[in-house]
């Protein structure tokens, strides 16, 4: 059966199709900048630039609109793969309870449920498309551009460079309806996971009422939030899983809980931990780590090292774009090396894992980054 790790893993590689339409926006936007800056007040076309500024965001928003289109195979690739594997997973479930598994194909309420979450995981990225502020940006780093040269600013360089990193790089981003803004693709990561949630959930619930479930099981894994620790593991009846969600103020299962439900027959599903097991799992988590001047939690120290990562996503556009805009970049290189030795550090003191890929940005080699 998939498991999670692997799911967040193809979660990040679907992602990092917008994270290629961020660099596409980046390269676009310096050689236009550059191509600004060589030249005088008296060479200057405005409505020629204005003309290639509308050029170039189509290019941008009708390349977003293919990696969205590819993206979504893969997601509905993903939810298909994570609804059999979890039918396959509780036939023994039907036969416990005497009930007849129908084929996964020909099991109507199955089928409806996955088109659904599939239409709405459509909806959302499509809306997501049309939400981000690249035109915006986009236009506004040109005027600034435009009207630096027409005024005859004596350092064009430093007058785009500091409007690049103030903007520019932030440029792929969704807007919300609150005004708040999300990086493209940490936002496709966000509903990815959220949609693998539904249907990993919603076919469980499912499957355990056609077979009767009269209990649930909360799975269990290391470099857990501490709201979570005393539940994960455990077995509860519904009614008792009812009371005990319903005590969290963040519910399992979502804002970004990483932990599923299973529906369960009591008495026929043997607990998939042992009270050690649990106890070890919560004291990986728990343990102190002195990070600097600072003491956190091993989960603590694990979600820095995701705030790090994509630290350092930002850092490699901020040298993307300034090296193709002809800029010094010394300062942003050093500031990466300083996000990569953070990061190292941090991973040593805690025992974990580094996940270079997790800060993948097309054309840079951050591994490879010295």
């Amino acid at each position: 059966m998939i498991t999670l790790d692997e799911i967040t893993a193809i979660s990040y590689v679907i992602a990092q199709r917008f994270e290629k339409v961020n660099t596409y926006y980046l390269d676009l936007l310096a050689k236009h900048l550059k191509e600004i800056g060589t030249l005088s007040p008296e060479d200057l076309n405005t409505i020629e630039q204005m003309t290639k500024t509308g050029g170039n965001i189509d290019e941008i928003n009708k390349y977003l609109m293919m990696q969205t289109g590819l993206a979504l195979n893969d997601i509905n690739a993903l939810y298909l793969k994570v609804a059999k594997d979890i039918y396959k997973d509780v036939s023994y479930l039907y036969k416990a309870g005497n009930v007849e598994q129908p084929k996964f194909k020909d099991n109507n309420r199955l089928q409806t449920y996955i088109a659904s979450v599939q239409k709405l995981t459509q909806n959302t990225f499509i809306n997501m498309a049309n939400t981000t502020v690249i035109n915006k940006t986009y236009r506004d780093t040109i005027d600034f551009a435009v009207d630096a040269v027409s005024r005859g600013v004596g350092d064009y360089d430093t007058a785009i460079k500091k409007y690049v990193l103030d903007k520019s790089v932030n440029g792929a981003r969704v807007q919300y309806a609150s005004g708040l803004t999300r990086r493209l693709d940490s936002a496709a990561r966000m509903n990815i996971m959220d949609g693998v949630r539904q249907v990993s959930n919603g076919i469980r619930k499912e499957c355990g009422e056609q077979y009767g479930a009269d209990g649930i099981e909360i799975d269990a894994h290391g470099l857990c939030a501490e709201d979570h620790i005393k539940v994960q593991g455990k077995q509860y009846t519904l009614k008792e899983f009812e009371k005990v969600n319903d005590s969290l103020k963040r519910k399992i299962g979502t804002c970004n809980c990483r932990h599923q439900i299973s529906y369960i027959i009591l008495g026929v599903s043997k607990p998939a931990y042992s009270p050690e097991e649990l106890q070890e799992l919560k004291e990986y988590s728990t343990e102190r780590i002195q990070i600097k001047d600072k003491e956190v939690t091993r989960y603590q120290a694990s979600q820095l090292m995701r705030k790090t990562e994509t630290n350092m996503r930002y850092k490699q556009d901020e040298i993307v774009i300034l090296k193709k805009t002809g800029v010094d970049i010394s300062k942003q290189e050093e500031s990466l090396r300083n996000l990569k030795k953070t990061y190292y550090y941090i991973s040593k003191r805690a025992g974990l894992r580094t996940r270079y890929d997790r800060a993948y940005v097309p054309g840079f080699d951050i591994k490879k980054f010295r």
